[in-house]
């Protein structure tokens, strides 16, 4: 009897718990346990276990260091762009360049996750998500190179949070990492539930392509909070 087939590739196990109200990581990597799945109907294809394992071996996507250098790339302006020049009097095509001068104390990083603009045909408006993994580090991140000012020994940042989108350009859901500035652990935040994140899964369940917003504090600054000291003792050994 010929039958319809429904094939979904989930990221990660840890993603996949919208699946089934109530479902653990654990029940869905395992998905004879998810209710009114029937077992013997569930085959794991080749490609899906050949691609976990290449992951593994080798972190895919951008560094966020490569995300920093784009940022500060020289660029000239667009014919509709065209910047005036007080000295030739006229409107050119001039070259800008964008650079740090200074970093705050709270570095917030948004990752462009959604296109929406014009092709270049005019035919067409292009309206999609991004979905590559932008990798970055959980503590250390040296901005130091990024720096032009005088503050270049003060650019050591640690990561105290992680906004991230599921989904896809039309409908999705948001959870967050957070790493608590009173005990120093890190929680993932789902709507009303709030669970701890196991130390060993803490950079595969956070450093990840749905990763859409940044929080970092800066090493050696202090949080004026007495509940907030776990976030003032980031770096010390």
């Amino acid at each position: 009897m010929a039958r319809d087939v429904l094939v979904l590739e989930w990221r990660r196990a840890a993603d996949a718990g919208v699946a089934s109200e109530g479902a653990s990581p654990a029940d869905v990597a395992a998905p004879d346990n998810l209710p009114g799945v029937d077992g013997a109907s569930v085959v794991v294809h080749s490609s899906a276990s050949a691609a976990d394992a290449a992951a593994a071996a080798s972190p895919a996507g951008t560094p966020l260091d490569a995300c920093f250098d784009r940022f500060r790339t020289r660029e000239q302006l667009g014919a509709d762009d065209a910047w005036f020049c007080p000295n030739c009097k006229d409107h050119v095509q001039a070259f800008k360049k964008l650079d740090l001068y200074a970093l705050p104390d709270t570095l917030v990083v948004h990752l462009k996750r959604f296109v929406h603009e014009v092709s270049k045909y005019g035919a067409r408006t292009i309206r999609e998500k991004i979905t590559e993994l932008v990798s970055f580090p959980l503590e250390g991140l040296d901005l130091s190179d990024y720096v032009v000012g005088p503050e270049k020994d003060s650019a050591v940042f640690d990561c105290v949070g992680v906004s991230r989108h599921h989904g896809t350009l039309t409908g999705g859901h948001y959870t967050a990492h957070v790493r608590s500035a009173a005990d120093g652990e890190w929680y993932l935040m789902d709507d009303s539930r709030v669970s701890k994140v196991d130390a060993a899964n803490l950079e595969r369940e956070t450093v990840e392509a749905s990763a859409y917003v940044l929080f970092f504090k800066k090493r050696g600054t202090s949080v004026n909070h007495p509940s907030l000291g776990a976030w003032n003792r980031l770096g010390e050994p």
